[in-house]
């Protein structure tokens, strides 16, 4: 397939998909989808209720990473063994399961280290992400 012919099936796949929306759900709704990827700065084809789901899944694929490379890190500098990274391992995923929860936030973390640690922590913030969840 030729570079014009795929941009031209991904925009008469996106004019199909609009159609969908605004015939199932009304020109309302149409128009907060497109408001929600236009902020998220999604560009391809996303069911909007898949899109907690994904969010969901990016977030904990990015735990996993973080813990693979924590215990690299444990391992590498601090000469944990395999009985202290399973205990770490074991941890960080019940901390994990506390904020899947809602039992805690990543504010609730910061603030714990900052007054338990004096280490000053910050968590970024990506503004397009962040506008979309205020909508």
């Amino acid at each position: 397939m030729s570079k014009q012919d795929y941009i031209m099936q991904g925009r008469n796949e996106g004019i199909a998909f609009c159609d969908k929306i605004a015939k199932e759900k009304g020109l309302e709704e149409l128009q907060r989808v497109t408001r929600q990827r236009n902020l998220a700065g999604l560009r391809t084809l996303i069911d909007p209720r898949e899109l907690d789901q994904d969010f969901r899944d990016a977030t904990l694929q990015i735990l996993d990473t973080v813990l693979i490379m924590s215990l690299i890190v444990l391992k590498d500098e601090f000469d944990f063994g395999t009985k202290r990274l399973d205990r770490f391992k074991k941890r960080f995923n019940d901390k994990t399961e506390c904020l899947e929860t809602g039992n805690v936030t990543w504010i609730d973390m910061i603030e714990q280290v900052r007054e338990e640690n004096n280490i000053k922590l910050d968590l970024r913030k990506n503004d397009v992400v962040m506008a979309w969840r205020k909508k």
